[in-house]
């Protein structure tokens, strides 16, 4: 099943939310509205709201067509679908353009639900690269932000917040690495026949993310990671195996054409 806070957008299927939603289990079993999840039976004329919102924090979901309990912690209820007419992604994409500024990170699905034109729309919305977001729909200008499942208006210490958040992602990849590089806990030493330590010179990758983000350091990551180089640079590539030293990792044997 697509992942649907970063798998393909365009593969995910109705079978897909259903199992998200997990509408045939206890209600205590399905994911409520949160800062990252947000149900709509149809779409508001103000959805860029919510879109700047999420841009603005940690990124989410919003999903259009589908029913929540307000009594029961907004729990999913019911997939009940909407009908938006022809070209629906291109008429979303309009209503949050229209309002949001500048423009935020997101990509929208149209699932299929029904036989008689109804779909669920998935709105996946990243934290943005360049805050803060602002809604703008008439005279109402607002900075919103997205706390447990609602939306408010940042505080000026957020904004200020957004701000630097905004020069960090800006900055170019050389200043991020600058504090790593030349490092001594980079470099890697190997027992020479003589008995005394020599350091050896490694080809380096630096994966500086520009925003919070998980991940797992586990054999599934290295696995994934050594393919990727190995697609990049060639089947040549030899990886030894890695022995942690506080974060990083040392290299127990010289890549092959290294400098």
């Amino acid at each position: 099943m697509p992942d649907l806070y970063s798998g393909d957008i365009d593969a995910i299927k109705i079978a897909d939310v259903e199992g998200f939603l997990s509408i045939n289990k206890p209600e205590d079993q399905r994911p409520p509205e949160s800062a990252r999840i947000d149900y709509k039976v149809a779409p508001p004329s103000d959805i860029g709201l919510d879109v700047a919102s999420m841009a603005n924090a940690d990124g989410g979901l919003i999903l259009v067509g589908v029913k929540a309990s307000k009594v029961k912690q907004n729990v999913p209820v019911q997939i009940v679908g909407v009908g938006l007419g022809g070209d629906a992604k291109a008429r979303i994409t309009d209503w949050i353009l229209a309002t949001v500024r500048p423009r935020p990170p997101f990509e929208i699905a149209i699932i299929p639900y029904k036989q008689n034109g109804q779909v669920v729309a998935l709105i996946r919305v990243r934290q943005g690269s360049f805050p803060p977001y602002e809604f703008q729909q008439g005279a109402t200008v607002k900075i919103p932000i997205r706390t447990q499942d609602s939306n408010r208006q940042a505080t000026l210490s957020e904004i200020e917040s957004l701000l630097v958040r905004r020069n960090i992602l800006g900055k170019p990849a050389q200043d991020l690495a600058s504090g790593y590089l030349g490092s001594t806990d980079l470099y890697c030493t190997v027992d020479a026949p003589s008995g005394e330590s020599r350091v050896n010179e490694y080809q380096m990758i630096f994966v500086i993310p520009r925003s919070s983000l998980q991940f797992r350091l586990d054999a599934i990551f290295h696995k994934a990671f050594e393919e990727s180089i190995k697609r990049s640079f060639g089947q040549t590539i030899q990886f030894a195996r890695r022995v942690p030293r506080g974060r990083f990792y040392q290299v127990e044997q010289r890549v092959p054409g290294s400098h």
